[in-house]
């Protein structure tokens, strides 16, 4: 059940009675343990009427939006909450650079030790290719995803655009 005049499907219903919202209010916050007989213990009503509720306003597609939204706000939450560590992360890694690169600046090369030369060295080939693979797996994802959109549209048209474009697609890479 979606919004119903400018109302969420968890909130009160047009028609519903204060007692009857009350019971599902109870129903929808008892989580993953809802049982109608423990909302008519909880609210010392007759398990009966509570399920004719139950069925009369539709409770349980009620209960389960509201689930989706509350699990809905915990994702969009949790995004906000990566996308504030990526950021913070970032910002430590470029300071971190920065000071690396004046050190890197202010050592002189014949103080360099041969183990120094070698470290460098393996350190600068580990991040160049880190970056390269990185490169190449966003080049990768890019084309999967150019790949899908194709897909998307090619499958949307009609019946005879499909056969059309699976004909050229046939002469361009020789399949029959």
């Amino acid at each position: 059940m979606s919004k119903d005049n400018d109302r969420e499907a968890w909130e009160r219903q047009p028609g519903e009675s204060g007692p009857a919202f009350e019971a599902f209010a109870a129903y929808r916050d008892m989580g993953e343990k809802r049982t109608i007989s423990a909302v008519a213990r909880q609210l010392n009503k007759s398990g009966t009427l509570c399920h004719r509720w139950k069925l009369k306003y539709d409770w349980r597609a009620r209960a389960d939006a509201y689930d989706a939204s509350i699990a809905e706000e915990a994702r969009k939450q949790a995004v906000s909450e990566r996308k504030k560590m990526q950021d913070r992360h970032i910002k430590m890694s470029l300071q971190l650079q920065r000071k690396a690169m004046e050190a890197l600046e202010k050592i002189k090369p014949e103080e360099m030790t041969p183990k120094d030369v070698k470290e460098f060295l393996r350190l600068a080939t580990e991040l160049e290719r880190m970056n390269r693979e990185e490169s190449i797996q966003q080049q990768t994802l890019q084309l999967r995803r150019e790949e899908f959109e194709y897909k998307k549209e090619r499958d949307s048209g009609t019946n005879k655009e499909v056969e059309d474009l699976e004909e050229v697609e046939a002469d361009v890479y020789g399949e029959e």
